[in-house]
């Protein structure tokens, strides 16, 4: 809807019209633009999910891996512990500081 008092709402409103006036009608599209507005500003992705996606990163980059399977082990241990951001913090510290007491075999 056009209001007077903001104009740069009324350009952006303006073009977006003129680009949907050239496709078809698509329900996908029509779910999408209903249910952006839900997620606009917030990660789809989980805090949780999002530590542990950060801890792989990490480990992927800074820990000698070649097959990678010591990051995945590590990763699968906390996958089933973390389920804040505040938390996964805390459970990571306390893993690393267990896991470098625990003698090698």
């Amino acid at each position: 809807m056009r209001d007077p008092k903001h104009k740069d709402k009324n350009k952006s409103w303006d073009l977006e019209n003129q680009i949907r006036r050239g496709r078809k009608f698509s329900l996908t599209e029509a779910v999408g633009r209903q249910a952006g507005g839900a997620l606009k500003g917030a990660s789809p992705v989980a805090p949780a999910q999002q530590l542990l996606l950060q801890i792989e990163e990490i480990l992927a980059r800074d820990l000698v891996d070649s097959e990678g399977s010591l990051t995945h082990t590590i990763v699968a241990q906390l996958e089933g512990e973390i389920k804040t951001r505040a938390e996964g913090l805390v459970y990571v510290q306390e893993w690393l500081r267990r896991s470098s007491e625990t003698p090698a075999d």
